[in-house]
């Protein structure tokens, strides 16, 4: 069976990684405390960090669409998880994030420059009145893509020596007075003296100023502030940053919270502006066409000769019934006349018949109206009629009646001429007028109709007019309110205690740096230094359990250990021994020890080649000396070749043994050199001095 050497490849024996720390643990250990020390010095040396947040409350200025959406989306709005909508809160967190707001703080705060004061090997950061202010225009900070880097050294006696790097420039200035203007390449560099300038130290300070450009700054200053939903239920924003000092973080969180205000307000005023604008054009236009409407109903009024149609047509009805009536009672007194008339010219003698037309002039009663004729007329034919029953044709009474009758009859029938004639032609005027009260009052419903379109548009013209009257007077509030969106409840506060994310990050990258450090020398040490020192360095090959260590200095123990595996189980063995790196007395010992438990062990050590280890001739002495019940230790001349030997090695009644010295014979290749050994026919011995 041959040495199975890929079985356990992969697998990693923390005994050699144990043994490889362990004997080299004076240099790790001096590894990782020199890489805690740079850990430790370097949080000691940089500024602390501490963490500053701020909360703002968005809130919905557009009430308007809230009064006038229909009740669905009133009730999907009330009901909607995130208060004003989730999406109206999250569009403003996209704005506050924008570099446009991240470039106006940069600016209103100066972040271009930061001036640090060194204090031994630490640098303090000067914010809000440095002693010096060091800067460029702002036409160049705004288009500055090379860092600048300036080392100011401010002596006793209020001058400076700085010296200034800006790419591959660099430039230096001794003793100057404040101000002074350093000129490069970008442009200049001015130092000037700051609010906090203290002309009464005798000492010299040193600063450092680094000056970026605004994009730069900005891009910065986007990355270092986190802006998120303070809850889902709400409506609010938090801001978190993180910075070097108290003051600057606060400082940033609430002028991005002021620049984005401003921002909106920019943006409610250009909007309410040219709103304004559209207005004004648009109420001109309207103003004109309502005053051409105006002027079209007043000359329709005109036209068709009415005021008001709701007011005027129950008059106009009214009077056609009138003139209607009239006319009726005309016609009935032209026909009463024309009777009257007809009788009294054919020499109808009798009685006449009175008027009896209500509500006519005719039958009213007056002495001089027709009624007083014909009564007349009737008390004479009466008294006639009673003369006849009793005068005498002849008699004067009766000829004085007669007489009498004829002269009311000519008055009659003049009179009763006159008034048919006077009746014709009130007839006439009567349906003149009648005709025409009909014709306008049958005319009022076209009229109605035309004047409902003419009004309907005037009224349009006189609502939108008023509606954009109003919408003129809400954008010019718009354009004048200072409301802004973000409410901020919070102002910006900053933790007592420094932010211990740079720490950890540092104790982190620590301790993988000590991990890659340690990680890094075990397998220089594995790969460089892989030497067979113990038994379980031949784990992968299977033969952990086939090895012993051999100390020579007290042979016994390891000796009754290889004793053991040699007669495991079996007949006496013609052992092939190969020492490499190996002195001989590990075979003395070996011996003795089987010597001690009654054994017998033969040497053989006068074979000069391993060819003669493979001959017949070897082969029978071998066997005499095995079959006589003895052990026979053959000692391999050529041990660095002993794989030539594992026919000899696999036989039945043979076996291998190795004995090789610690730390001398490399791993890999011993165990190339096994590939193709049984391992129940091999025993390595490891010896140590």
């Amino acid at each position: 069976m041959a040495t199975n050497t890929t079985t356990d490849k992969n697998e990693i024996d923390l005994r050699r990684i144990a043994r490889a720390i362990r004997s080299h643990r004076w240099i790790y250990l001096g590894g990782c405390a020199l890489i805690a020390a740079m850990a430790t010095a370097f949080c000691c040396i940089t500024q602390p960090r501490y963490e500053s947040t701020a909360t703002m409350l968005i809130e919905d200025s557009s009430s308007e669409p809230a009064q006038t959406a229909n009740p669905m989306a009133q009730m999907m709005r009330t009901f909607s998880i995130g208060g004003a909508s989730t999406t109206s809160v999250d569009n403003e967190i996209m704005l506050v994030n924008t570099m446009d707001v991240m470039r106006r703080t940069v600016t209103a705060l100066n972040l271009n420059t930061e001036l640090s004061e060194r204090h031994g090997l630490r640098k303090l950061l000067l914010f809000a009145e440095p002693p010096l202010l060091v800067g460029m225009a702002r036409s160049v900070l705004d288009t500055l893509t090379v860092p600048v880097k300036a080392e100011i050294t401010l002596h006793p006696d209020g001058k400076v020596s700085a010296s200034l790097k800006a790419g591959k420039y660099s430039a230096q200035v001794s003793d100057a007075k404040l101000p002074v203007s350093i000129p490069t390449p970008l442009g200049d560099v001015t130092i000037a003296p700051g609010p906090s300038l203290d002309t009464a130290s005798t000492d010299s300070r040193r600063f450092v100023a680094a000056l970026t450009g605004t994009p730069e700054a900005s891009a910065m200053l986007y990355k270092k502030v986190i802006i998120e939903i303070a809850d889902k239920m709400s409506d609010a924003i938090s801001l978190t940053i993180t910075d070097v000092g108290r003051d600057r973080g606060r400082a940033i969180l609430d002028e991005v919270m002021r620049q984005y205000n401003i921002k909106r307000l920019e943006r409610t005023h250009l909007i309410a502006e040219a709103e304004i604008r559209f207005l004004d054009e648009r109420i001109a236009d309207i103003f004109s066409e309502l005053t051409e409407s105006e002027k079209r109903v007043e000359q329709f009024k005109t036209k068709a000769n009415f005021i008001s149609i709701g007011n005027e047509a129950p008059i106009l009805l009214e009077k056609s019934l009138d003139s209607h009536e009239e006319t009726l009672k005309t016609t009935a007194e032209i026909a009463y006349f024309e009777q009257i008339l007809n009788t009294l010219r054919q020499g109808h003698t009798g009685l006449l018949p009175a008027v009896v037309i209500p509500g006519s002039s005719a039958s009213a009663g007056s002495e001089s109206g027709p009624n007083a004729f014909i009564t007349a007329y009737n008390e004479q034919v009466m008294l006639r009629q009673e003369l006849l029953r009793s005068a005498k044709p002849g008699n004067t009474a009766l000829i004085a009646a007669e007489q009498r009758i004829d002269q009311l009859r000519t008055s009659i029938i003049s009179s009763f001429t006159q008034l048919l004639e006077g009746a014709r032609m009130a007839e006439d005027r009567r349906k003149g007028a009648t005709g025409a009260l009909d014709s306008h009052l049958h005319a009022l419903p076209s009229y109605e109709r035309e004047f409902m379109e003419i009004f309907r548009d005037n009224n349009i013209k006189n609502e939108l007019y008023t509606f954009l009257l109003q919408k003129r007077e809400n954008a010019l509030l718009q354009y004048h309110s200072e409301n802004t969106t973000g409410f901020i409840i919070d102002p910006a506060i900053t933790a007592l205690k420094p932010s211990a994310r740079r720490p950890l990050t540092v104790t982190a990258l620590a301790l993988v740096a000590m991990l890659g450090f340690i990680g890094a020398g075990v397998s220089l040490t594995l790969r460089c230094r892989d030497r067979l020192a113990d038994p379980f360095d031949l784990r992968r090959c299977g033969l952990e359990e086939r090895t012993s260590v051999i100390d020579l200095t007290k042979p016994r123990d390891g000796a009754r250990t290889l004793r053991s595996l040699i007669t495991a189980g079996r007949t006496p063995l013609t052992i092939y021994t190969a020492l490499i790196d190996a002195p001989g007395e590990a075979i003395t010992a070996i011996t003795d020890a089987m010597q001690r438990a009654g054994m017998t062990a033969d040497i053989i050590n006068d074979v000069t080649d391993n060819d003669t280890l493979l001959s017949p001739a070897f082969d029978s002495r071998a066997k005499a000396a095995t079959s006589a019940g003895h052990y026979l230790f053959v000692e391999v001349p050529d041990p660095g070749h002993f794989d030539e030997l594992h026919t000899l090695a696999d036989a039945d009644g043979a076996a291998l043994l190795l004995i090789v010295g610690r730390n001398t014979t490399g791993r890999r290749h011993l165990i190339r050199q096994l590939e193709g050994f049984d391992p129940k026919h091999l025993i390595i011995a490891i010896s140590t001095t």
